[in-house]
């Protein structure tokens, strides 16, 4: 029992390690396109990034109510991200 926990922990660990590696190794953009936040949250569609942006979920730009240019902060992706993760508990 006690063997399974620790193996389960260490795994948990190393993903953590292994996903903030990917991280840093990443050149990161501060602004993505509307292609590229659905990609980063998970190959959603643009109707869920438009309730994540309607609900102020995440964050984003545009010159104007008119521009159909609309980017989105990575920052606030990433740590939306994070509060939605879920946590393995041994």
């Amino acid at each position: 029992m006690f063997e399974e926990q620790a193996y389960f922990k260490l795994i948990e660990e190393l993903g953590d390690m292994v996903e903030s590696a990917i991280k840093k190794a990443k050149v990161q953009k501060k602004w993505l396109t509307k292609e590229q936040a659905m990609l980063e949250l998970g190959e959603v569609s643009k109707s869920t990034l438009q309730k994540y942006r309607d609900d102020n979920e995440i964050e984003y730009t545009q010159k104007d109510k008119n521009d159909k240019i609309i980017l989105y902060c990575r920052k606030s992706i990433d740590d939306f991200l994070e509060r939605r993760r879920v946590r393995r508990v041994a």
